[in-house]
């Protein structure tokens, strides 16, 4: 067989006079314009079937009807339905046909390879006929298998053999190009085979596929309030919505079909195996990151029927069709189809001009990236720090603080505020240099200078700071002690930020501008280092006093919120010492809100088919197909970069309806250059992915979404599980101060044990309707957090007041663990909103003068000082623990350290308020017990002396440091006991003229310092010796038992 298109006339003569013309003449002209008009027809319509060919079969009497319609084969035929006249002539004027019977078709005439033949045999074909008679005519109800069988459309092509002569003569009459129209049924087996060879049919045909998979819903969790009884049922309800309509094996089930057809095995291994690990797993051991894994669930249900939705509208064009795909028949498919889309038939396959897949000269199969300049203040984040050896980045914080006036009076709460600060960078690579301005400069005992956040030593310098007054206190001395031990000390990296801390009223006693002060102390070398000043605000509250205005330079700043605008401010307005505390406790997070200090980068992406050999994409090729590809990629890659592992707090704008492409990308998955570019399908063809909105922007151009004009219906709320919800409720209302946020935040306990007759949970969750989780709250709504209380642990490990701690994320296709971290008060566990505003409750305080006490058996009751002042206070500890509160004849409350349970010693006990939750709490250490006894045993010669110092106790295994002054002058040691308690030191003796020493030992335990007695030693031995050398005498230095002495030593 030869097809038309196999050899195209490209041009042809123009005739001329008195040219002698050829048969070849002529047929160049037909052959060139029937070749460009097939051209059209398949590069710029389209092949397959346009309409119509609809086949069905009469049950009762085995008849096939076929519709009238219209088809383009890849050769670029036009195929119809015929019906012979009466006079011969064959016409389309109908509305279909119905066949009877059928007869054996030979195909030896046309030949039509390879579709008709299986080497040199030919397939069995049977013709279609609209009668029964005639020569081999056979019914069709004698096929017993006709319903098993295919239809096709077939127009036979042939030359005929040459026959010069007529009726009329034998004049040359020309070839005769002999054309029939047939309707032929083949098996399912030779039809498997002709299509075979025929790659546009074998092209995934979308529309089957979408019948094919299966619907999937996600459940949802209705927040009535029983599930919130306990952290189990709340746990249980997110279960059974994960669990319930086997949503997850219909996915995995979903997902296998559509990549199987496609080809996409890598694809396909990465999506079951992560849809496994991430939300197979029994109701006895949920994970704490239920509500994220919930959430991307829904993701990944959102993306399926988002993928499953599009199947039905995908266009699949190539730039011109392949000639030979199906030359000369068109697949109508089979006689009964099985399913709603027939398995053997041709659709119409556009071409790119109907597709809508015009190319343009911007066009570029990798993905454009238009450049950003959004929101630069011009103010680079301080990214670099310094590095060490090993490349890691860290970070110099330098505190100067005032210690006299307010400030000596209210050294509590600057020391929580510090304490917290140090807690809050704890997991990070942070120096922190503490310096009051004490104008004893040279007294270095009074400063800390560069150490790690995790030193001890800091923690220590704050607790001393909470016990120390600040006299002849002064600006200057504090910021020239910055100059002489940390800008002039070239081992000491310069800071990255000096914050400033001082009483509105000393400043006025001082009449100086520490910020030019502090500029003249920069070096070109820490030109980059940050001074901010914040100031506690006297009389009246929110305006700077007018003469302290007239010492800071008129170009310098001041913050509106003091929290959030750190990268446009010098000086900050705090209200009083508790708005200090807060905002210095935030720091860090300030910091980085405010472009000052990097965001918190996400982990290294993990990308499925890196090399884009599974569903390759091109951006400039078929917009629907590859729109389907980068959902499936997306896919992938959500799946695995799943990670929870983040607890850095934001706000982000977001859609709360609609496709999941057109929202924000959610904070649990680690973001990178290929889930951006999957993200939005629509945004990445015109190159502007980067501004796809994210809780990791470090990769985006949009990096404070809150501050810009973006159309937003709902707000994702992130990082906040796992956190004390104190901490994240501080946090989540300084971020709406700052940039207008018009919803409220509600926090609410699993489980409300109340002492006073009223369960305020129950009152709450009982009169507003409505609750739903939807990962944050919608402008005008609340946000309603629930936290776990500390006697509902159900960990082994006990609440204290760290940060959360969570493990690194694994390698590929294993998911980074997230855990609620056993240690954190009150740690939020689930968050749900209300579409109506509920205002917040008032707020409660209680507090003691101390947040760590030391006991013994003579320490007293400490009162509280409780708001509102009837209040009823209890310890917010585990069950079948005593938290030390203790009610007195009055009503009022105390409490007692002796009363603590030991299993609390040294954990922080937080405290509940009219069943509200205080932000105050206190840790409790009893002073250990220890005592010393001591083993002297001398050198032979007496010149040195051993002695054991043995420490016993039951508590000596608690004990955090020891710390020996063997009393002979040497340095303090820091030696441990040995695994007998025993610890050795070596005196050269004499020691001194009364040849007696009086050890100590102080030994520390959590905050607590305790000096252990030792009894002074005497040592009864001296060294002996023999022998002169001018006026030296010769020290016995071996170990003779035989005493040789001079005269003179007689003497």
């Amino acid at each position: 067989m030869t097809t038309t298109l196999e050899a195209i006339t490209t041009n042809f003569r123009r005739f001329t006079q008195n040219q002698v013309l050829t048969e070849g003449h002529l047929n160049q002209i037909v052959d060139y314009f029937d070749d460009q008009i097939r051209l059209s027809r398949t590069c710029l319509s389209g092949v397959g079937i346009v309409c119509g060919f609809q086949v069905s079969c009469d049950e009762s009497t085995s008849e096939i009807t076929i519709t009238q319609g219209v088809g383009v084969t890849t050769d670029g035929d036009l195929m119809h339905l015929f019906e012979t006249k009466e006079d011969g002539t064959l016409s389309i004027d109908l509305e279909s046909i119905t066949y009877t019977g059928y007869q054996t078709y030979d195909n030896s005439q046309a030949q039509y390879r390879p579709f008709f033949y299986r080497g040199e045999n030919q397939i069995t074909l049977r013709e279609l006929t609209t009668t029964i008679s005639g020569e081999g005519v056979r019914p069709l109800s004698n096929l017993a298998t006709l319903k098993d069988m295919v239809v096709l459309l077939y127009r036979e092509t042939y030359i005929e053999d040459e026959d010069l002569c007529t009726t009329l003569g034998c004049d040359n009459q020309g070839e005769s190009r002999v054309v029939n129209h047939r309707v032929l049924l083949v098996s399912k087996t030779d039809a498997a085979y002709i299509i075979s060879h025929d790659p546009t049919i074998q092209k995934t045909n979308y529309g089957k596929l979408y019948y094919e998979l299966p619907e999937v819903v996600m459940n949802k969790v209705v927040g009535t309030p029983d599930i919130f009884d306990t952290y189990a049922d709340l746990k249980q309800s997110f279960f059974d919505a994960i669990t319930e309509d086997n949503t997850v094996q219909k996915l995995i089930d979903g997902y296998t079909t559509l990549l199987a057809e496609l080809d996409a095995p890598q694809l396909l291994g990465a999506i079951q195996d992560k849809l496994s690990e991430l939300f197979v797993f029994s109701a006895t051991q949920i994970p704490d990151d239920f509500q994220y894994r919930y959430d991307a669930l829904k993701d990944l249900v959102d993306t399926y029927n988002e993928i499953k939705q599009l199947l039905l509208d995908i266009d699949v064009s190539d730039c011109c069709a392949g000639y030979e795909d199906f030359p000369k028949h068109l697949m109508l498919g089979e006689v009964e189809k099985s399913g709603p889309c027939y398995e053997c038939r041709h659709g119409f396959y556009k071409s790119p001009i109907l597709a809508g897949l015009t190319s343009t000269t911007c066009d570029s199969c990798a993905p454009i990236e238009l450049d950003y300049d959004i929101g630069d203040t011009g103010d680079d984040p301080i990214c670099e720090g310094s590095v060490d050896s090993d490349g890691n980045r860290s970070y110099h914080i330098v505190f100067v603080m005032d210690e006299s006036g307010s400030f000596s009076r209210e050294r509590e709460n600057v020391r929580n505020a510090l304490n917290a600060y140090v807690e809050s960078v704890r997991d990070t690579n942070t120096f922190i240099s503490l310096i009051p301005m004490s104008s004893n400069r040279n007294d270095n005992s009074l400063f800390s200078i560069y150490k790690r956040a995790t030193d001890p030593a800091t923690t220590q310098w704050i607790q001393t700071y909470a016990t120390r007054g600040g006299d002849n206190d002064d600006w200057k001395s504090g910021l020239l002690k910055v100059q002489e031990s940390i800008l002039n000390d070239p081992t000491i990296p310069n800071p990255d930020i000096v914050i400033t801390i001082n009483d509105e009223t000393s400043f006025l006693e001082r009449q100086i501008d520490p910020i030019s002060a502090f500029n003249v102390l920069l070096t070109p070398a820490s030109e980059n280092t940050k001074l901010f000043l914040y100031i506690l605000d006297n009389n009246p509250v929110g305006q700077i006093n007018t003469n302290i205005r007239n010492i800071i330079p008129p170009t310098s700043v001041p913050s509106v919120d003091g929290e959030t605008d750190l990268d446009t401010s010098d000086y900050f307005l705090a209200q009083n010492f508790r708005d200090l505390e807060a905002k210095i406790r935030n720091l860090n997070e300030i910091l980085i809100n405010s472009n000052i200090f990097c965001p918190e980068t996400t982990e290294d992406e993990v990308v499925i088919d890196r090399f884009n050999q599974e569903l390759a994409i091109c951006y400039s090729s078929s917009k629907t197909e590859q729109r389907l590809f980068t959902l499936i990629k997306r896919s992938a890659q959500q799946l695995t970069n799943y990670n929870a592992d983040y607890n850095f707090i934001k706000i982000t704008p977001t859609m709360d309806l609609g496709i999941l492409s057109k929202k924000a990308i959610p904070f649990y998955y680690n973001v990178g250059e290929k889930l951006i570019e999957y993200w939005d399908f629509d945004k990445t063809i015109r190159g502007t992915q980067k501004t796809n909105l994210s809780y990791h922007d470090n990769l985006l151009a949009i990096k404070k979404p809150l501050e810009f004009c973006i159309d937003h219906d709902f707000y994702r709320v992130e990082g906040h599980l796992g956190r004390n919800y104190t901490e994240v409720v501080q946090r989540i209302n300084t971020i709406k101060k700052a940039n207008s946020l018009g919803f409220n935040v509600v926090a609410l306990p699993i489980e409300n044990v109340d002492i006073i007759g009223g369960d305020f949970k129950s009152f709450y969750l009982n009169r507003n309707f409505g609750l739903e989780h939807k990962a944050g709250v919608p402008p005008g709504g609340t946000l309603v957090l629930f936290y776990l209380q500390n006697s509902q642990s159900d960990t082994q490990f006990l609440v204290s007041e760290a940060d959360v701690a969570f493990s690194e994320g694994g390698e590929f296709l294993e998911t980074a663990a997230f855990e609620i971290d056993p240690t954190t008060v009150n740690p939020i566990v689930a968050d749900f909103c209300l579409p109506y505003l509920c205002c917040d409750e008032n707020e409660v305080e209680v507090s003691l003068p101390d947040e760590v006490i030391c006991f013994d058996d003579d320490t007293q009751p400490i009162p509280f000082d409780v708001v509102p002042r009837n209040a009823v206070v209890r310890a917010d500890v585990p069950a079948g623990l005593d938290g030390g509160v203790i009610r007195n004849s009055d009503g009022t409350y105390s409490f007692d350290a002796r009363r603590v349970s030991p299993e609390l010693h040294g954990f922080s006990i937080r405290f509940i308020v009219n069943n509200q939750n205080a932000n105050f709490g206190v840790k409790v250490y009893e002073k250990p017990e220890l005592s010393t006894t001591s083993a002297i045993v001398y050198s032979n010669n007496g010149a040195t002396a051993t002695v054991t110092f043995t420490v016993t106790g039951a508590e000596i295994n608690t004990i955090n440091e020891f710390r020996w002054d063997f009393g002979d002058g040497s340095p303090i040691s820091n030696t441990q006991p040995n695994v007998l308690g025993q610890v050795v030191k070596v005196y050269n003796l004499p020691v001194n003229q009364a040849n007696t020493v009086s050890p100590v030992l102080t030994v520390t335990r959590g905050f607590c310092n305790v000096n252990v007695p030792i009894e002074s030693i005497t040592f009864d031995r001296v060294p002996y010796y023999y022998g002169y050398t001018g006026d030296v005498r010769r020290l016995n230095t071996g170990d003779d038992d035989i005493l040789s002495m001079s005269i003179g030593d007689l003497l």
